[in-house]
Order: C-alpha cells, then structure tokens, then sequence
C-alpha cells in the first residue's frame, strides 16, 4: 500500500470524507482501492497516536472569504 492509500483508509475508516483530486486515471484507480483493504488494529493504533503532542485543525470560524477589494490588492490592514 502507498502512504497515500493509507492516509486515505485511515479517514474512511473514521467516517471522514475525502475528495482526492487528481487528473491520473492511474491514480483514480488507486485511491479506489482504498475500498478493497481495511487497516488493521495495530496500523489504526499507530496512525491515531500519531501527532498527539500537537494536534492540527482548522479552525473554520477564522475564514474569511476573498472580496474583489481583496483581489485587487487594496488588502485591509487589519488583517
């Protein structure tokens, strides 16, 4: 399995969706094939220790959408 198989069935695995982009047919059919293997307990213990000394999310109230203002590049200051 590649790194990027895994990372994928690991979010399946935890009902996260995932929209894997890609142009590749080569690479559709390989993100597909995240449906035909589970991760084991061990893998999925591994996986889910990983980064827990400084865990990482988004935090969605802090977006902000980009005005025409902001294309522009007349950009506010404040931000």
């Amino acid at each position: 399995r590649t790194p990027s198989q895994v990372t994928l069935r690991w979010a399946v695995e935890h009902n996260i969706t995932v929209i894997p982009r890609t142009s590749k047919i080569a690479r559709m059919r390989e993100n597909l094939e995240i449906l035909n293997f589970e991760l084991g307990e061990q893998a999925l213990n591994k996986l889910n220790s990983l980064g827990q000394e400084s865990p990482f999310y988004w935090d969605v109230s802090k977006l902000t959408t980009a005005t025409s203002q902001d294309r522009s590049g007349d950009r506010n200051p404040e931000l």
